[in-house]
């Protein structure tokens, strides 16, 4: 068996087969055989970076790798990830598989396949996640800087939308791995736990913390809604900490046009409703809470949507 996995590996020049080979027998090796196919995997991810057709093999190359690090703690692959976390624009597909990835880490089940606490596991998604979206806010910026006043190099404007795809996926996964999106774990392979109450929603989002300060300061109007529905889902974990957050990702996101969005107005009318009806004490007596509530309003209320437009008549009443 072995001097097959390496024949393909290092010389086999079908796509399909090397594919069929890394899914169906290199990633369903035991743990224990991480050290033995270190050599070949990195030979094969360095012969599929200059063959176009091989960006399924980048993909489970990038599976190979996370695995190696998390289950394994691998050195060589730790490496890899970080190195894929800071500069994810290079590497788009691998950035995105453990990105996906990430989804099932972020609250996964004590299931045996890992020596690690669920809570390791998902602070290590939430490392590779942050990182991932401080790297792709960073650059983004640093292009708009480099452009500003001139016809964007075409070099730079494909970038940048790789860039908002990347974090578009970011929230997404996001959102489905939190319990956010309330679609409930289902069948043997998903290993998230459903999120039903709220000291569970506490939990997780203390733990999640570095990840939605990160994706709260991001200016990409498509992550700003997924981001904004997972905020939603823990408003009753940490109210005030919550709304600073939907503040933030408001005020970053109106640069890019969040608030010409029909369906970012109904949902950020809805979690002020929420907040008017539940935590009016919060704004009377914490002013930096106020001032998050009427900037968020303000940013839809000045474009001459009628609903927030509605909802400042109200505020009076709440502050009082």
């Amino acid at each position: 068996m072995w001097s097959g996995i390496e024949h393909c590996c290092l010389h086999e020049p079908r796509a399909g087969i090397v594919d069929h080979v890394c899914s169906n027998v290199l990633l369903r090796l035991p743990t224990t055989d991480f050290g033995r196919l270190r050599r070949l995997i990195d030979a094969l991810y360095e012969r599929s970076r200059e063959t176009e057709t091989f960006d399924d093999v980048r993909r489970a190359c990038a599976v190979f790798y996370t695995r190696a690090s998390l289950w394994d703690d691998d050195e060589s692959a730790s490496k890899f990830i970080a190195d894929l976390s800071q500069r994810p624009f290079d590497r788009p597909d691998e950035a995105n598989k453990v990105i996906d990835l990430c989804r099932g880490l972020l609250n996964i089940e004590e299931n045996g396949q890992a020596p690690k606490r669920p809570t390791d596991v998902r602070k290590w998604a939430v490392q590779f996640l942050s990182t991932t979206v401080g790297s792709l806010r960073l650059q983004a910026e640093a292009l708009h800087k480099k452009n500003a006043g001139r016809k964007w190099p075409e070099e730079d404007a494909n970038q940048l939308r790789t860039i908002h795809i990347l974090a578009h996926n970011v929230a997404t996964e996001f959102h489905i791995g939190t319990g956010a999106s309330r679609i409930d774990p289902s069948g043997e392979d998903d290993p998230r736990l459903p999120v039903t109450t709220a000291e569970e929603r506490r939990v997780l989002l203390e733990e999640c913390d570095p990840l939605f300060s990160e994706l709260s300061d991001i200016p990409f109007v498509e992550a700003a809604y997924d981001v904004l529905q997972t905020l939603e889902f823990f408003i009753d974990a940490a109210p005030r900490k919550v709304l600073l957050w939907v503040a933030s990702l408001v005020r970053r996101a109106e640069a890019d046009g969040v608030q010409y969005e029909s369906m970012a107005a109904d949902l950020v009318v809805r979690i002020v409703e929420r907040y008017l009806a539940e935590y009016g004490p919060l704004f009377r007596d914490d002013s930096d809470a106020r001032k998050a509530l009427l900037d968020v309003l303000g940013v839809f209320v000045k474009v001459g949507w009628p609903s927030a437009t509605r909802l400042t008549h109200r505020l009076g009443e709440v502050f009082r």
